[in-house]
């Protein structure tokens, strides 16, 4: 690729109107990612829009479109969960835990490093 390392971008951007997303990038690297999100059948919000080529033919940027929600983590697909109560209490359950185990990490650690301290 004929576009240094320091000059690759990518740029996002939509309307607050519209529920596309215009994604340009000289970043190989994104450019590999959404190239496989754009070829995987899971994934039809996703599209290849543009090839922009050096004089002497190289690749030196892409454009592409897909909905907005997905543009931001580059995500293939938007999921929506249908959950019975009983799943949804079972899931805030488990949230519940491993915040509270998470905490009781950290409060170890203070205390650890209180104890270092003295």
């Amino acid at each position: 690729m004929s576009v240094a390392l320091y000059e690759q971008e990518t740029t996002i951007s939509f309307y607050r109107d519209s529920d596309i997303a215009h994604i340009y990038t000289s970043d190989t690297t994104v450019m590999t990612r959404l190239d496989k999100l754009v070829k995987n059948p899971n994934c039809p919000d996703w599209k290849l829009v543009e090839i922009q080529r050096s004089r002497d033919g190289e690749i030196v940027g892409k454009c592409y479109q897909t909905h907005k929600k997905l543009a931001s983590s580059f995500r293939g697909a938007i999921v929506e969960r249908n959950m019975t109560e009983e799943q949804r209490e079972e899931m805030r359950l488990r949230a519940s835990k491993m915040q509270q185990v998470r905490r009781e990490k950290q409060n170890a650690v203070q205390l650890q490093n209180n104890d270092d301290e003295t």
